[in-house]
């Protein structure tokens, strides 16, 4: 043989071991990663509706609780529920997903629509290929309400560990923390990471301290945050706020809140990603951002008995001081800090806020989808993103809209609503008084832009654009809306799209 020979033959080993080495580091490593439920006391009750298993490993189903269709108590222990089911779990690489529902399919659907996944059904078993995580309901013979919610999260890189410092960790199990000898509360202070692993339920809430300005906070894991506390009875789960800056909130449970779940008060630079939310009681709002700036939420799932996604600016009292005390007023939103002007406050802007990704089931006749506005007493809401949202279930309501715009409660003449984008916004199954809604009564509305609405299912309700300017006090400009489309057909008129304008010149509105 030749040395020509030769070279050719290393020449064609070398291409042949480089194709082989290329092709094996693009399969991907299949893996799943499950969490065991624990048992004992102030567990979850386990559910007998589904069963799950993931590459066939047996995933736990907790039964949770969600609003009774269309009741309304109106107090926090008297509302009616049903029980739904949740399950979750990691995994990375394509997986193969098997549902064993406790009565045969004979209908079923797999939400968000648009993920379009291919499904095979026989008896009372779904199977489906998952290859990337999603935040999807399972709705077996058109029970929307006993249905299941399946959490997939990829698996976690350098997870945290237990005795590092800073680190308050909660491990699998159950847990009653009560800081200050408070039960149910957690205290979260600057540069302190809370750890919820997967496995592992806390009852309690989640609060920073007042005027305490703390910075580079987190709350993480897989596990459950559980509202049935006295603490929380009193003002919900998640509060973080009052100058506070840095803060990650990622992959968390958050469970039957008394209140608004997870809210956001006066913050710089916040991340919420892939935070679940089960909420049915009253005023169970599920993420609210109030008068903060910098701030991505992505990747979420909120099934709540009041509006899912909420911006509003509100006022701060500086005389507050009860951290956990609800009858200080903070905590009661009825109370003196939206009504009181004896006491030293100041007001802030909302800026710069972006909703991506996120899943949407306003579960109660009324409240909204999404919502900007409320008791607007600060100056400014700008910058504003809410984009490829799937907002797949609505009650219905007069009152219950999918799309918001209105600063009229307890509003400021000096209110300014701006720069607000709803892009890529899927309505699977809408029900109410109308689709959007833009309400300035008092306050200014300028550059609103709606691109790309679709209407996929339930019912085609009126939108409304509404100026009541009783004291020159209000105004409402350039309002775009481009790409609505109402069950595949485009709306290219204000007559199409069923647009009341009241008080409105149609020249504000542009159509297309």
């Amino acid at each position: 043989m030749t040395l020509r020979n030769i070279c050719c033959h290393v020449i064609y080993l070398l291409v042949i071991i480089i194709l082989i080495t290329v092709s094996c580091s693009r399969e991907k490593v299949t893996r799943v990663v499950t969490y065991p439920a624990p048992t004992g006391k102030g567990a979850l009750p386990l559910s007998s509706e589904f069963k799950v298993t993931a590459n066939n490993k047996l995933v736990d189903v907790y039964q949770v609780k969600v609003l009774k269709p269309h009741t309304w108590a109106g107090g926090w222990e008297k509302q009616e529920y049903e029980m739904a089911s949740v399950a979750y779990f990691d995994f990375e690489g394509e997986i193969h997903i098997k549902i064993q529902a406790s009565e045969k399919v004979n209908t079923f659907k797999i939400r968000p629509l648009r993920h379009n996944l291919e499904a095979h059904v026989a008896d009372s078993t779904i199977e489906f290929s998952l290859d990337e995580p999603c935040n999807l309901s399972i709705e077996i013979n058109g029970n929307i309400t006993n249905n299941l919610q399946l959490f997939t999260n990829p698996i976690e890189k350098n997870p945290v560990k237990p005795n590092k410092s800073g680190v308050r960790y909660f491990g699998p199990g159950i847990h009653f923390p009560s800081d200050d000898g408070i039960p149910g509360a957690i205290k979260l202070q600057s540069n302190e990471t809370i750890y919820i692993a997967g496995g592992a339920i806390v009852h309690g809430m989640i609060q920073t301290p007042f005027h305490d300005s703390v910075q580079n906070v987190k709350i993480l894991g897989r596990g459950i945050l559980l509202g049935e506390s006295d603490t929380a009875r009193k003002s919900g789960q998640v509060k973080i706020g009052f100058n506070a800056r840095d803060i990650e909130i990622k992959d968390i449970l958050l469970i039957d809140s008394y209140g608004w779940v997870l809210s956001i008060y006066w913050c710089h630079n916040v991340l919420i990603d892939n935070v679940k939310i089960m909420a049915y009681r009253p005023n169970s709002d599920g993420i609210d951002i109030t008068s903060s700036s910098n701030v991505t939420v992505k990747n979420c799932y909120i099934r709540a008995a009041d509006d899912n996604l909420v911006v509003i600016n509100v006022q701060y009292d500086t005389s507050l001081t009860n951290f956990y005390g609800y009858q200080e007023g903070y905590y009661d939103h009825y109370g003196k800090i939206f009504m009181d002007t004896e006491h030293q406050a100041y007001k802030r802007n909302t800026k710069n806020v972006k909703f991506s990704d996120c899943v949407l089931w306003q579960d109660r006749d009324n409240p909204d989808a999404i919502h900007l506005g409320w008791s607007m007493r600060g100056p400014q809401i700008s910058d504003v993103l809410f984009q490829d949202i799937d907002i797949i279930h609505t009650r219905g309501g007069p009152n219950t809209t999918q799309l918001d715009i209105d600063p009229s409660w307890w509003g400021d003449s000096n209110t300014v609503i701006k720069n607000i984008k709803f892009k890529n916004i899927y309505m699977e199954d809408a029900h109410g008084g109308n689709i959007i809604h833009v309400r300035a009564d008092p306050g200014t509305i300028d550059s609103v832009y709606f691109n790309n609405i679709y209407l996929i299912g339930g019912e085609f309700s009126k939108s409304t654009i509404f100026k009541k300017d009783e004291f020159g006090f209000a105004s409402i400009k350039n309002i775009s809306i481009e790409n609505y489309q109402a069950f595949n057909k485009q709306l290219n008129t204000i007559e199409e799209a069923k647009i009341q304008l009241i008080d409105v010149d149609s020249a504000v509105v542009s159509i297309k």
